[in-house]
């Protein structure tokens, strides 16, 4: 996420969204040298393990990842759905924040229901 992120709210679902003017660039449409880049947090693709995956679903992937992620640093519990196919990397993020996590599948084909509880002392 850049400076400057927004989140609206929809009654379906919640999205995050950039204010790109506040992205440094110099002439050539290019971030400026002075713009630093990091990793935020992996997302956990190790191995080939979204190679048959179609664009489109690793874009649902990676947004569903972003949403969990700021409702994650929220510090409280809650309990959601994901997709199955995200499950275990949500739950990896949560657990590298510190959290009590666990999933597990839902009664809808291709959905998992998962449970972040507090931190873990």
């Amino acid at each position: 996420m850049f400076s400057g992120d927004k989140t609206t709210t929809d009654s379906r679902f919640s999205v995050a969204m950039t204010d790109f003017t506040s992205i440094h660039m110099d002439d050539s449409n290019e971030p400026a040298s002075d713009t630093e880049w990091a990793l935020v947090e992996p997302f956990e693709t190790e191995n080939g393990a979204l190679s048959h995956v179609s664009r489109e679903e690793c874009f649902a992937l990676g947004v569903e990842w972003a949403m969990f992620r700021d409702r994650l640093k929220s510090g409280k519990p809650f309990t959601t759905y994901c997709l199955e196919n995200n499950a275990a990397r949500i739950a990896k993020m949560a657990e590298r924040h510190q959290r009590f996590v666990e999933y597990h599948s839902a009664t809808v084909d291709g959905w998992a229901l998962i449970t972040v509880g507090n931190y873990r002392v």
